[in-house]
Parts: structure tokens; sequence; C-alpha cells
């Protein structure tokens, strides 16, 4: 109650009550809690610039003072309807400051300082930064590859009229990095004549809509942020200009665009940033708002021109993080990214790869970032294993067959020109720009889709990057929405494409589209796209790429018109006659653009009978596994048994499948009854023939180990 600030009002006539009513009303506004708003912030700022400029402490003379100077806040809109303002308040101070209770080392502001600190520029700093400054105190990303888009903001800067640039390309191609090498421009040497001097101030939108919520606000805030820019040597930037026609008052009938308009016509140059999408959303709406700007297109860098940044900023990211990279590893993440990273641009998701790696390293406590930590964050980011090849992968990659004949039995040669089509994606001689399509042909339960879940795995390592589809579901001409999503104004619009929309999720995985002779006509259309130029636009517009997919379709056309004559075990050699039949049902159910966009066509023969019990053998390996994990029942099933499940479950027109059914039926329902009854645990059992049926025994173990139960024969069904 006593300090000069409550001095110098009470000789204002405000008293302890008015001045108390101020401060209930703005808690009422602020819902009871005692909130430090930006402005106030603003305030305490300029109070203690004022008293740094005295060699004083910061007092309460100068925080009213700072309230005057901040014309939007609260406090300077009392005082003014009070007719109290900055020079009054000096007056009287200078009357009573020789009463000053404070202490003495706070010293009464300056009358000819205070003025020049009370400059237009000062007024709309709470609206944004001034890059120029920053670019003066070397905080801004040294500037590189963009000279032509800045040659051309130049000329577009030097109009008399319509002297606005816009600034259009896709997020992550560097748009801001432009203007920030404009304000570096502006302060250096080489600046232009028209732009040397010259401030460049960066516009937060969001500052003019923040409490713009009774009519007039939004054009009290912007008509002080012309007032103050008009006549001014400042450039203006708005970053996200398309908020400028989406945000204001609350019946959307006053925009920042609108109170911007006349100023746009060479009052204030101002520099406009936002994407090709954005652009075409809102600002072609508005053509009065348009035909003041001069549209820039800012294309994504090359690779060279990503990797020259990277190593320029190579200084400033080891400074940061107090480690050191190396060129290579710092190159590396342009490769890298511009291979895997398809939903980015450059230099963006180069430069967020090479941070990241930084982070790894720094975590780590490492003093280096080497290559392999740039391949981990993004084998993390991708999922996919892109470490640097070892000796033990490339013997992997070279025998990927007998990955596959682990769980693909019968068809030996089909897996070998699968192998070899994934050896040609390991070794980096596949087309980037297409993904690597299958169709495999042949009859039911021969293994054509277990040979896709096994791909998955093999090179995925999970089952689950499977992206499979039934074709049947896509018989109707109407039904190609459900893979891209519908058109506006249709149901499922919102939701997006299922196919789409699952490949956006897991870029890298394998496609199984099953029977593919089922889909309707426009799906092959739409497939053509997918396998030519490797990627997709759904209905919203957006584009999804499928170059890291491996497309694989099946199919039984044409398997009744192959030659009976088999003379391989378990795939068709490919004889000239088969293959003309195989064929020539193929090109009358697929359009021959699509069958000729397929890279590998490979048919699969009927599984025969010797490889049967092989099969038989590992669909009983589940069963082996579970009861190990679950009861820990080591189950062992005899050689006689496997034949005689072959012999009962062989049918040559329904490949493997039959015999599927067969082990649930004579096994496992037995099984699980068995099971169930004497509830065995950590014990060996057998299952032998006896009686031309199978018969579960009880191996003797050693008593510790002993079920205490009795064997049990199977009793015929």
């Amino acid at each position: 109650e006593e300090c000069t600030a409550c001095r110098i009002l009470r000789q204002f006539g405000f008293t302890d009550k008015e001045a108390e009513s101020y401060l209930v009303t703005v808690s009422d506004r602020n819902t009871g809690r005692v909130l430090v708003s930006p402005v106030t912030r603003k305030i305490i700022v300029r109070a203690e610039e004022l008293a740094e400029k005295d060699d004083a402490l910061c007092g309460s003379i100068h925080i009213l003072l700072s309230a005057c100077l901040v014309r939007t806040s609260l406090a300077a809109k009392i005082l003014a309807g009070h007719k109290i303002d900055y020079d009054r308040i000096l007056s009287v101070a200078e009357g009573i400051k020789n009463y000053d209770p404070e202490p003495k080392q706070v010293a009464m502001p300056k009358k000819t300082d205070v003025h020049a600190q009370n400059t237009p520029i000062s007024e709309i700093e709470s609206f944004g930064e001034f890059l120029t400054e920053k670019a003066r105190k070397n905080e801004l990303e040294p500037f590189f590859g963009r000279e032509k888009v800045l040659e051309r903001i130049l000329r577009v800067l030097s109009r008399k009229n319509k002297n606005n640039p816009m600034l259009v390309g896709e997020s992550g191609v560097g748009k801001t990095a432009v203007v920030e090498g404009l304000a570096q421009l502006a302060v250096g040497r080489s600046a232009p004549d028209f732009l040397r001097n010259k401030e460049i101030f960066s516009l937060n939108v969001g500052s003019l809509l923040s409490g713009t919520r009774y009519r007039g606000d939004l054009e009290e805030k912007v008509g002080t942020l012309l007032k103050n820019l008009r006549g001014k040597n400042v450039i203006l930037f708005i970053d996200e200009a398309h908020v400028l026609l989406s945000g204001g008052g609350s019946d959307q009938n006053v925009t920042l665009s609108s109170l911007l308009k006349p100023a746009l016509c060479g009052d204030i140059p101002v520099v406009g940033a936002t994407t090709f999408d954005e652009y075409t959303r809102y600002i072609e709406r508005d053509p009065a708002f348009e035909r003041r700007f001069t549209k820039v297109i800012v294309p994504e860098m090359t690779i060279d021109e990503t990797n020259e940044l990277i190593l320029r900023k190579k200084a400033g990211l080891e400074k940061h993080f107090g480690l050191s990279i190396d060129k290579k590893a710092a190159t590396l993440a342009t490769d890298l990214s511009v291979r895997y990273l398809s939903d980015g641009f450059l230099p963006d998701k180069a430069i967020d790869l090479t941070e990241e790696a930084f982070a790894k390293a720094k975590a780590e406590q490492k003093k280096k970032v080497t290559e392999e930590d740039v391949r981990y964050v993004l084998s993390e980011r991708t999922g996919i294993p892109v470490n640097k090849l070892t000796i033990e992968e490339r013997k992997r990659a070279l025998q990927i067959e007998e990955e596959l004949k682990k769980r693909v039995m019968g068809q030996p040669e089909a897996i070998d020109k699968t192998a070899s089509a994934i050896r040609r994606t390991y070794a980096g001689l596949k087309d980037e720009e297409r993904p690597y399509s299958f169709l495999f042909i042949g009859p039911t339960g021969v293994g054509k889709t277990e040979t896709a879940k096994t791909l998955a795995e093999v090179l995925f390592g999970n089952e689950n990057e499977l992206i499979r589809f039934d074709m049947s579901e896509f018989s109707e001409k109407n039904s190609v929405a459900k893979l891209i999503g519908s058109p506006p104004g249709y149901v499922g619009y919102e939701e997006g494409g299922r196919l789409t929309e699952a490949v956006r999720k897991k870029p890298y995985s394998v496609l199984l589209l099953d029977e593919i002779e089922k889909a309707d006509a426009s799906v092959y259309s739409l497939l053509l796209q997918l396998l030519d130029d490797g990627r997709l636009t759904d209905a919203k517009g957006k584009t999804v790429d499928f170059s890291h997919v491996i497309v694989i379709m099946t199919g039984n056309i044409g398997v009744k018109n192959r030659s009976k004559n088999k003379g391989s075990v378990g795939f068709i050699t490919a004889e000239k006659d088969d293959k003309e039949g195989v064929f020539s049902e193929l090109k009358s159910i697929l359009p021959p653009e699509f069958i000729n966009r397929i890279n590998n066509i490979i048919i699969f023969d009927d599984l025969s009978k010797e490889i049967l019990p092989s099969i038989a053998n590992k669909l009983l390996e589940r069963i082996k596994r579970t009861l190990l994990h679950e009861r820990g029942i080591e189950l062992d099933v005899s050689k006689s048994v496997l034949t005689y499940l072959a012999d009962r479950g062989y049918d040559k027109e329904y490949g493997a499948r039959p015999l599927r059914r067969l082990i649930e039926r004579e096994i496992e329902d037995e099984l699980s009854r068995y099971l169930l009854e004497t509830d065995p645990k950590n014990c060996s059992l057998t299952i032998t023939l006896c009686g031309n049926k199978p018969q579960i025994r009880k191996k003797r173990r050693p008593k510790s180990h002993a079920c205490g139960n009795q064997r049990k024969k199977l009793s015929p069904r």
C-alpha cells in the first residue's frame, strides 16, 4: 500500500475499493484462478527492461509504466479510461520521488529513455518474434540449397504493388528455412538495397486469435498490428497462412484475411507459407485474397543438397549433443530415408533421422554416432531389419529357400523362384518405384497361402505383417470403394479405404490378394496403377506408397485344363502344353495389361501322396508345442501313425485340407478327451498305431516325472 505506484494512483483519484473491484472482475473472468497471461508476462519483461535501462532494481513504478506501454493489456485500458498516460505518471512520479519508501537503488525512469523504448516495433513483439534479431545473434540454422527460391522471393518483394510471395510446398521441404535465409541475407553485407535495414517479423497467428471472445477484439488487435507495421521497414512472415481464412469471430463473418486484404496491396510486404493441399482448400477459394499473393513453389531437396545441408548442420548438432559423427553416418541418413521413409520429404525426414540417431547415442553414453545407430533408429521406425548385412545374414539371404521349405512342402520349384526374387530385393536390384508381385496358381490346399504367410515371417519376423484380402468380397463393381475409400457424400467416407489404410500403417509388409479371379474387373483396373507405379490415391486424395510391399495374388485359374501327366513330384515343371492351357484361361479372366505387370507367375502342382506324412508331422508340431508349453508333456508320434494319416487324408483334388480335418478328428478329439479325464503333467506320451487305430501310450519315466495315471486306449468312433 505504501509503494510508489500506489501513491501515484491515489494522486489520480484511485481508491483502494475501486482497485479491488477491478481485481475481482479479473478473478471472475478467470474462473477464480490467478493466471499469468502472456500479456502479464510482457508487462513484467518490459518493466525489467525499463529498470535495466536505469541500472536499477525493478520497482512498482516500472511495472505501472510498463502497463501503459503494453496497450493490449487490461491495465492499459483501465488507465486510459481514467485519462492516465505515461507522461502524466512520470510527472507525478518526479514530484514524489524524494519520499519514495522503496529501496534507494530503485531509480525513477528517465523520460527520454523510456520514450525511446516506446517504439511501434516493441508493441507488436507480443504477436511474434523478429527473425532478423535471431539472425544477428546467430541463432538460426545455416541456409543452403534454396538459392533459386530465395532469388524468386527477392524479385517479388522488390515489386511496388502486390509484393507478397506465397511459399507453397509439402510439409518438411524447408519453407520456413527459406524465410530464415531471407533474414540472414537482410542482416548480411550482401543484402540488396531494398532489403537492407529491413526487419523480418514472424507472426504468431495464435496470439492474434487468443482472447478474441467478443466482437471487436480481433479487429482491435489486427488494427494495432497494421498500424505499427505500416510505413515501417518490416516484412511480415505468416507461417501456415491458410489459417488467415479459417480463423476469426465466432460467426466466421470476420476473418483475418478480410482484415489484412487492404494492407496486402503494397502497404506491408507479407511472406506466406502453406502446403499444396491447404492452398487449394482455403486460399484458392478466395480469389480476392489469392490474387494479392504471388505463388512461389518450394520443391523437395535433392539427395546431394540434403547431404550438403546435413554436413553444414553437423557442427551444430555435435555441439548440442556433445557427440561426434563421421561423414558416412551423416549422409547415410539421407540414403536410408529416401529408400525407406516414403511418408515424408527431404530434407526434413533425413534431419529427423540424424537427430534421433544423435539422441540414441547420447542416451547410451556413447562418444560417437555410427552408421549402426542410424540404421537402428530407422529399423525401430519402420520395423524392417535394415542393419548392415553381416556374414550370417548374407548366408540367410542365400539360403532363404530352406526357411520356406521348412513350412511349405511339396513345392520345391515354386519356392526356388520365390526365393530368387526375394534375393534380388536383398541385393537392392529391385525397381525401387514398384512393388514386387507374384501370382500363385494351383489347386486348393497345396500351399499358396502358406507360402505367403511364411514369406511374411521370414522377411519381417512376424506373420502379422501379412495384409490379407479375400477378393470374393470385391466381386461387385461398387465394391472397389472398399479398397480406396468411399467418395464424398457416401457412407464410410471418413473411414478411408481398407487397402490404402492398411498399407499406410504397415508400409513394409506382404499383401495377399486371395482368389484374385473372383474380383470385379474394376478392381483389376485399380491394381494396374499399384503394380506399375507403386502407389494408389485414396478417396481423400492422399497418395499411399506401395513400393516396399510384396504383392502376392493366388488363384485356381486354369487348374482343370492342365495336363494330367505329372512328371515331377509336387510341382509341374511347366511343359509347353501345360503353360498354354493355364495362360489361355488366365487371359480369358484377367486383362492382358494386368497379366503383363505381374513379375512372376508360379504354378503349384497337386500334392503327391508321398509328401503327406511330412505335412502331417508339420501339422502335429503345433499340438506338440502346446502340450509342452502348457503341461510340460512331450508328445511323440510314430511313423506308422503318420503313414496312417497320409493314407486316410489324401485327396488329390483338395490338397492338404482333408488331412487337417482328419488330424482334428482322429488325434485332437481323442487327445483332448484323454487330457481332461487323466489331467497328466510333466510326462511323456506317445501315439502309435494299434489295430489300425492311433493309441495313446505313456512312456515310462523316473518316478519324479511319472504321470501317476494309466494309459488309455483310443476307442473307435
